[in-house]
């Protein structure tokens, strides 16, 4: 897998979304932007306030552990929802017992096309 960068835009709840950008940072990964989400029921979350982080995502980043943080944070209910957003494409992550690491793992490849469909 290629080390080089590629663009995602994930959108979570406003807690989840300061988690992410602690550890994107933390990554040596570049933040580029985080703002509220203007309409989050458009994009069918319910979380009340929603944030967008904008950033440049490493293979380095897919297989570090902020997987398995972010894996921790959705088993115990901290963390309800994701989307993942590409340039093609947009993947939705729900929280549910049996999510696994590797389905974190392929959603984020898949948005920044590290993998194909």
């Amino acid at each position: 897998m290629s080390g080089s960068k590629r663009r995602v835009r994930i959108l979570a709840d406003e807690e989840t979304a300061s988690f992410l950008a602690e550890e994107l940072t933390g990554a040596g990964e570049t933040v580029v932007d985080r703002a509220p989400v203007a309409d989050p029921g458009r994009l069918a979350l319910d979380l009340g306030t929603v944030e967008s982080i904008v950033a440049l995502v490493s293979a380095l980043f897919i297989e570090g552990p902020i997987i398995t943080r972010l894996w921790e944070r959705m088993r115990s209910g901290k963390t309800q929802k994701l989307v993942f957003e590409g340039p093609l494409r947009k993947v939705t992550i729900e929280a549910k017992s049996d999510l696994t690491q590797e389905e974190i793992k392929a959603a984020f490849r898949l948005v920044t096309g590290m993998v194909e469909p």
